[in-house]
C-alpha cells in the first residue's frame, strides 16, 4: 500500500485550527472536513476505513483513514490534535468528489453540542454559502471602462466575507494597525479574496481607497485560475525507431569521416661527378681504395642518424623534460629510403682503405684540386611516414645532410 500525506488535509485541518485565543463559546465551533484531493487531477475516491469512531481523540501524526483513488490507496495524516466528531461517509463509499463533506472535527474544548447541519446530496458545504448570498457585486463587475477581457477575468472570481477565526498576515496586521481599523472592524467591513476567507494586504488596500477593487477580483483570479496543474496539453513523445536511428548514424559517420592522410614522396638526384673527382685524386695521394657504392651507402646512413637524432632547440622555453615527455618515441620509422646509383664511366680501382675511415676523412673537409672525370648520378626516394607529425621535417634534414656528403665530401 501505497503511504502519502494529503496536503489538502494538512491545509484544511490547520485552517479549522487557526483560530484566536478566545473563551467565548460562540468561536468553539466544529468544522467540516472534506473529501481531500491527493493529486492535481483527481476528481474523486472513496473511503476504504476509518481509523478512529465517533467521539474518539487523535494526535498529530496519527492515519485518520485510508482514502481510495483509481490508481493506488493512500493514507490521511493528521496535522495537529483533534477530535472525531462525527463520521458523515462510512467506511466502502465511493465516488466522492473532491470537496465534499466526509466527517466533522474538533478541537478539546470545542462544543459537540452544536454541531453544524450536514448538507444533503447535491449541496455544498456550508462553508461555500455565504460565497453563492454574497457573489453579486455589480460595482466590480459593471465597470464599462474596462475591456471585455479584462470584464471577464474579474467576473470569474468572487469576494467572500472575512473569516473572523484567521490568524492576520503581518502585513495585513501592519496596514490595519496604521489606518486604526479594529479586527473586528475588518472582519465586518472588509470582503476578503484570499482562500477560505482570508484577507489579503490588497483587500485592506482596496478598503481604504488606494487600488482599485479590479484589480484585487483579477490578481486573485489570476492565482485561482493557476491552482491546478493542467496537464491537458502534454504530447506523448515519437520515439524513433531503433532500425532507422542507426542507418542516420551510420550515414553521418560515413559523411564525417576524415580522408586518411596520403604518405608524402620526396625524389631528388644528386651529380657525383666532383665527389669522384675529389675521391680519385685522395686515393692517388693517399693510396686508399674507394668504392664509390659503399660510400653512398654510408653516406645514406649516416644521413638517417642526424635526421633521427633530438635536435637541440636555444629558447629559454625549451625544456627537455617536457620534451620528452610529449615527444614521439625515436624508434618509430619517419620515412623510408630508395636509392638508385648509376656509375655512369667504369669507377676507378685503385686501392683504398675503409669507407668508414674515409667518410670520418670527409667531414674533416680538407680539399684537393679538380680534374676531369665520368659523371655518375645518384637519385634518392624518400617516402614519409602520415601517421606521424614529424616525419616530413626529419625526411628534410636526412636529405640535407646526404646532399652535405655528395657536394662537399672535403676530401
Amino acid at each position: 500500500m501505497l503511504r502519502l500525506t494529503s496536503k489538502t488535509f494538512v491545509s484544511n485541518l490547520r485552517q479549522a485550527q487557526r483560530r484566536c485565543l478566545h473563551s467565548s463559546n460562540s468561536l468553539l465551533k466544529a468544522e467540516f472536513f472534506n473529501m481531500p484531493a491527493m493529486s492535481p487531477t483527481m476528481n474523486e475516491g472513496g473511503i476504504v476505513e476509518w481509523k478512529f469512531k465517533e467521539g474518539d481523540s487523535f494526535a498529530s501524526g496519527d492515519i485518520l483513514l485510508e482514502v481510495e483513488t483509481d490508481k493506488s490507496t493512500i493514507d490521511v495524516e493528521a496535522q495537529d490534535d483533534g477530535i472525531l466528531a462525527k463520521i458523515i461517509k462510512e467506511n466502502g463509499t465511493k465516488d466522492l468528489a473532491v470537496g465534499t463533506p466526509i466527517a466533522i472535527l474538533a478541537e478539546t474544548k470545542d462544543d459537540l453540542s452544536n454541531l453544524p447541519e450536514v448538507p444533503t446530496e447535491g449541496k455544498s458545504a456550508p462553508k461555500e454559502e455565504p460565497k453563492k448570498q454574497e457573489s453579486p457585486a455589480p460595482k466590480k463587475e459593471s465597470t464599462p471602462s474596462k475591456p471585455p477581457s479584462s470584464s471577464s477575468s474579474s467576473s470569474s472570481f468572487e469576494s467572500t466575507k472575512a473569516d473572523p477565526k484567521q490568524t492576520l498576515f503581518p502585513s495585513v496586521a501592519s496596514l490595519l494597525e496604521s489606518n486604526n481599523i479594529s479586527k473586528d472592524e475588518a472582519f465586518e467591513k472588509i470582503q476578503a479574496t484570499g482562500p477560505n476567507g482570508r484577507l489579503v494586504k490588497g483587500d485592506v488596500l482596496a478598503y481604504l481607497g488606494k487600488i482599485t477593487k479590479d484589480s484585487v477580483s483579477k490578481v486573485a483570479s489570476f492565482i485561482q485560475s493557476n491552482s491546478k496543474l493542467d496537464l491537458s496539453n502534454i504530447e506523448k513523445l515519437q520515439i524513433q525507431p531503433k532500425q532507422s536511428a542507426e542507418k542516420d548514424i551510420t550515414k553521418d559517420s560515413k559523411k564525417q569521416s576524415k580522408p586518411k592522410p596520403e604518405p608524402k614522396i620526396i625524389q631528388q638526384t644528386f651529380d657525383l661527378s666532383q665527389l669522384q673527382l675529389q675521391a680519385s685524386e685522395f686515393s692517388e695521394a693517399n693510396g686508399i681504395q674507394f668504392d664509390l657504392t659503399k660510400y653512398i651507402e654510408e653516406a645514406s646512413t649516416r644521413a638517417q642518424q642526424f635526421a633521427y637524432q633530438k635536435q637541440v632547440i636555444e629558447s629559454d622555453y625549451y625544456d627537455s623534460v617536457f620534451e620528452d615527455l610529449i615527444a614521439l618515441p625515436t624508434n618509430l620509422d619517419r620515412f623510408n629510403v630508395k636509392l638508385d646509383l648509376n656509375l655512369g664511366s667504369a669507377q676507378p680501382t685503385s686501392s683504398f682503405g675503409n669507407v668508414s675511415d674515409l667518410l670520418d676523412f670527409v667531414e674533416s673537409k680538407s680539399s684537393f684540386n679538380n680534374s676531369t672525370i665520368s659523371n655518375p648520378t645518384v637519385s634518392i626516394k624518400v617516402t614519409t611516414n602520415p601517421k606521424i607529425s614529424d616525419s616530413e621535417a626529419k625526411a628534410n634534414a636526412f636529405i640535407k645532410k646526404f646532399q652535405t656528403y655528395i657536394n662537399n665530401p672535403g676530401f
